[in-house]
């Protein structure tokens, strides 16, 4: 049963009472092995096919034989709420979001991990980081991809995994980036379909996916990842996902 502290938070009981009673998804999330949550649909459509292309998938067995289940929470403020209900019932969870959950001024992944409770060295850990990260980088224009970087080294140590190569959310010029590079442009590199355009393989395959199912972003991430083979970021991030499960209660293949 879930404690009386969790009743009382009445704000995150009528958000999980809300996804359980619109989802079967998120109902089922609770009998499954282990969860990936996802912060968006492209990537629900197209990673567990990849994950299941992918060179682990053939070691350790794909999701659907380890019976991990895959969850879009909706948005980079999403993850916090299922992270509580998954710790509540035991099941072992894992998250991958974009960049931009990793902002100092927006709502931090770790700040919504810390948040949902849980072990405490793993929240001291990251509310560490987030204590120095706000004092060193007050503003966004004082983000540096070093405490980025850093931020995603940390948070793979916690189960929490992106494929984000920075975390600017639109081509912006004038940020302080990194000491000295005042007036440097920077993409927008924090989303997943930033990832997908990275990788030049895929830019007519994804074309094709995106022209194929314009309105439904899972149908064109499920498109493409049909199409293609699974890029080599992603089955490593397949092998963090399962060696983080695993350790935290996923029952092993075989």
């Amino acid at each position: 049963r879930l404690p009386s502290e969790d009743l009382e938070a009445r704000e995150w009981v009528q958000r999980i009472t809300k996804e359980l009673a619109w989802s079967a998804d998120a109902r089922g999330l609770l009998f499954a092995n282990g969860v990936v949550l996802l912060e968006g649909e492209t990537e629900l459509g197209a990673l567990p096919t990849w994950f299941a292309k992918s060179t682990p998938a053939a070691e350790r067995g794909s999701p659907e034989d380890r019976h991990v289940a895959f969850y879009s929470v909706g948005g980079d403020h999403g993850f916090g709420a299922f992270v509580r209900y998954l710790d509540r019932f035991g099941v072992p969870w894992a998250i991958v979001c974009d960049g931009a959950a990793f902002r100092i001024d927006g709502h931090h992944i770790f700040e919504q991990v810390v948040g949902a409770g849980g072990d405490g060295e793993h929240t001291r850990e990251l509310q560490a980081y987030l204590d120095r990260a706000r004092r060193d980088a007050p503003s966004p224009d004082d983000m540096t991809p070093e405490l980025f970087d850093e931020g995603v080294a940390l948070a793979r140590r916690h189960g929490i995994f992106t494929l984000a190569s920075g975390w600017h959310t639109k081509p912006r010029r004038g940020a302080r980036c990194s000491e000295g590079d005042e007036g440097e442009r920077h993409e927008a590199d924090e989303s997943f379909e930033a990832f997908i355009e990275s990788k030049g393989d895929l830019a007519v395959p994804w074309e094709k996916a995106t022209g194929t199912s314009p309105k439904s972003k899972p149908r064109a991430g499920r498109l493409l990842a049909d199409a293609t083979d699974c890029p080599a970021e992603v089955s490593e991030l397949y092998a963090g996902l399962l060696d983080h499960l695993e350790a935290h209660g996923l029952r092993r293949s075989g």
